[in-house]
Formats: C-alpha cells, structure tokens, sequence
C-alpha cells in the first residue's frame, strides 16, 4: 500500500505543477483570478486523485457489468470493516503526507538556496 501512497502523491505534486504551469499559460489579467483558478483546479484534481485512486486500486470489479473493461480483481467488492481496516490507514497516510508536504517543500527550497549561496561564496563561512 505504500506503493500506491508514494505514486498519488508524486501524482498530485505532478498535477499541481503541470495545472500552475498551464494557468500561467492563459496569462489572466488578475493575479486573484489566477490563483483562485489553481487553487480550485488543484483541489478536484487532488481530491479525485487521492479518494478515486486508492478507491480503484482495491476494488473488486467482477462482480459489476463493466467488470470485464476494468482488469482490477481485489478483495473488496464492497466498504465493509476489512476495507476501512485495510485502505483506511493507507488513505488517511495519503492525506497526512499531503498536509505536511507544503512545509516539507519548503524547507527543502530553504535549503537549496541556502547551499546555492554556500556554493557562490566558494564554500565559506560568513
């Protein structure tokens, strides 16, 4: 399952970027409207993302008419206690490292420019 959790969030982090580079594509004369623009694209397309996918993923679909365009044969045709006991700490995994991952973003850039000016002083103190 931590497969599935490293894969939606390297997924979201994809999608915010591809949605912020499209939308300053556009060029809107606003900067409120661009951001408020990114910001509602980058929650449905996160949202979808992270409830539809892991829902996907363990899902069993033989049981359904469609079941034979969707290959996915997991053990759970249905959101019993074995599902929420199995998916639940996986999605609610997903949804911490969401959380903490603008920070953890943030320290990394932090940190790289702190090393860029390190490395343009010629890696001396002071």
């Amino acid at each position: 399952m931590l497969v599935v959790v490293v894969l939606v969030m390297g997924i979201n982090m994809f999608i915010r970027s591809l949605t912020i580079y499209l939308i300053d594509m556009i060029g809107y004369e606003r900067d409120s409207a661009r951001v408020s623009t990114i910001m509602a694209t980058v929650f449905i397309s996160s949202f979808i993302n992270t409830g539809i996918l892991i829902l996907l993923t363990n899902a069993n679909f033989s049981y359904y008419s469609f079941g034979k365009l969707i290959p996915i044969r997991n053990q759970y045709s249905d959101l019993d206690q074995n599902w929420y006991l199995f998916v639940g700490p996986s999605l609610v995994q997903t949804m911490f490292i969401s959380a903490c991952m603008p920070y953890i973003e943030f320290l990394i850039a932090y940190t790289q420019k702190k090393v860029f000016r390190w490395m343009d002083r010629g890696f001396k103190c002071g």
